[in-house]
This record gives C-alpha cells, structure tokens and sequence, in this order.
C-alpha cells in the first residue's frame, strides 16, 4: 500500500525534516501511488541536500515525464547523464522522452548508447523501431520490432507497433494479421485495436472498423484520429449524419484534417 507507505515516512519526517532516507522513501512511494508533485517536491530537496546525484536525476525526470513535463524530463536526464554517460536506464529515458518530442536524432543516439549499455532489452529495441519508423526507416524498424519480439515473446506494444508498420506501408492484410496478435496478447490495450480499425476501413469493412473503434474507446482511446476515422467509416455506411458529427468531435480534440471533410459533407 504506497499510500500508506507515504503517511509513514510523512510521520518520520515530522519529527525530523531532514531524514533524507526517508525523503527518498516518500519520493519513491509517491511515485508508485501516481503522486508525482510530491514526489518531485522530495526529490528537489533531496538534490539540495546530497547534491548532483544521477540516480536523482533519473527519479526527478520519470515523475517530470509521468507529468508531460518533457522540458523538465530532458533536462533532469540530461544532468544524469553527465555524472553517469553509460547508464542505459538513463540513456533508453532520455530517449523516451525525446522521441515525445519529436526530437527522433537525439533520440536514436540516446537509444543506440542504451543498446550498447544493454543490448538484451526488448524494449530498448521497441522504442528503436519506433524512433526508426518516425524517421521513416521503415525496414529497420520492423528488424528491431522483430528483435523485441525474439526477447520478449507476445510483446503487445512491439506486436502494435508492427502492425501499423504494415498498414503504413500498405500491407494491410499482413498488419491485420499482427494486430491480431497484438489484440490476443492484450485484450485490455486500446492501441490495435484502433490501427484495426484503421486496416479495416482501409479494406471496406465500416461495420468492422466500428466495432473496433469502439472497443478501442471503451478502453481509453479518445485522440481526435479515432473519431475521424469513426467519420470515414460512417461515410462508407453512407450514415452521413453520423459522420458529421464525428469530424466535429474529431475537430474538438484538435484533429485538423476532419475540417475539409466537414466542409464537403457537412451542412454549416
């Protein structure tokens, strides 16, 4: 229970603020229990007190990460990675956060430093592929996905990801196939079953496309692409009504390309 663990090491640290394992513990804790302001809040005393310190660093940059704080991930990272250049945990993160923000060179150098670090890690060979695939190298990266794979059998993430590699590159029957996979791996991840539906309207089949939008919503799938794609569905179905009013919730969520189709099906 890190909750409870928390009230603990706040009842220690009533006595004496300045027990920095018990600092430490907190900060942990709470990062465990999704409480990532007070685990920073601990960590950045903790840096004022034992000074530059990677692991710190690195605990710092998760739960800046944890908080879409990419800037103040990048540069905890980045300070860990002074003290410490070949720590893989710390290079695979800086990564990781690098390729959130689209930063895909610098990303793929911290990677391949994680790989040289630690070259048995399926998912240091996941985010490679998926940096690669951005970079648009698509060959590479289905290597490294199949390498994840070989690490780490049914890996739903790396089986996702490999699926939509060959919806991008027009293999739809193949990426289906994978996604099936990654579906049968995970039954409770919303991604595949998003990029099925993306194959399944790619391939006419609007009722089946639906069913797997939906079944990719109920699992916490809401980015504007899904309803955009929801719309391209109904149109097949010729629910026009429908499809209106997914591009609005699509264009709602910031997805732009929905705008033209509005504009040709749509009544203002």
């Amino acid at each position: 229970d890190y909750e409870l663990a928390c009230k603990l090491f706040s009842q220690a640290l009533q006595e004496n603020d300045t027990l920095s394992d018990a600092l430490l513990g907190r900060a942990l804790a709470s990062g465990k229990a999704g409480l990532f302001d007070q685990a920073r809040a601990d960590l950045n005393r903790l840096v004022e007190m034992r000074g530059a310190d990677p692991y710190l660093f690195k605990l710092r940059g998760i739960a800046a990460l944890e908080m879409v704080d990419y800037e103040a991930a990048v540069e905890d990272f980045k300070n860990g990675l002074l003290l410490a250049p070949s720590d893989a945990e710390l290079n695979y993160l800086s990564a990781l956060v690098r390729y959130k923000t689209d930063n895909y060179p610098e990303a793929y150098d911290n990677i391949n430093k994680a790989l040289t670090s630690d070259s048995l890690n399926a998912q240091y060979f996941y985010l490679r592929g998926s940096i690669l695939m951005a970079l648009e190298k698509n060959k590479d990266a289905l290597a490294d996905y199949n390498r994840a794979l070989s690490l780490r059998p049914g890996y739903a993430d790396a089986l996702a990801m490999k699926g939509f590699l060959f919806y991008r590159t027009g293999d739809t029957d193949q990426a289906l196939i994978t996604l099936k996979l990654a579906t049968d791996a995970d039954p409770d991840f919303a991604l595949p079953w998003f990029y099925t539906g993306l194959c399944q309207v790619e391939k006419e089949l609007p009722s089946d496309a639906l069913r797997s939008f939906d079944r990719a919503s109920r699992l916490g799938y809401d980015d504007g692409d899904i309803f955009h794609y929801r719309g391209l569905a109904f149109i097949q179905l010729r629910r026009y009504d429908d499809a209106c009013k997914s591009w609005k919730d699509a264009v709602l969520r910031g997805y732009r390309l929905s705008k033209a189709l509005s504009r040709r099906y749509c009544q203002p």
